[in-house]
């Protein structure tokens, strides 16, 4: 896999290494990749935080389609600004 990837990654950021390795390794090993998926979803979370001024900073590390649904409720809402969340 080193050599394969030596090619590609000349010019790329870490991070798009990362994800061009990661989609690599998905594609050599499917079933593996379903159990990781199956294994994040199972430790999903969500947490707030008391912030200054009777305010709180909330978190959430869900599936990619309910993290789009918080978006667009907050977006609908009014409530997406420059700061976080766009």
């Amino acid at each position: 896999m080193d050599r394969e990837l030596a090619c590609l990654v000349e010019g790329m950021s870490v991070g798009q290494i990362e994800r061009a390795v990661r989609r690599r390794v998905q594609e050599l090993d499917v079933e593996a990749a379903v159990k990781r998926t199956a294994k994040a979803r199972e430790d999903r979370r969500v947490s707030v935080r008391p912030q200054a001024d009777c305010m709180a900073r909330g978190s959430a590390l869900v599936p990619v389609e309910q993290g789009v649904a918080v978006y667009a409720a907050a977006a609908r809402s009014g409530r997406v600004g420059t700061r976080g969340w766009g």
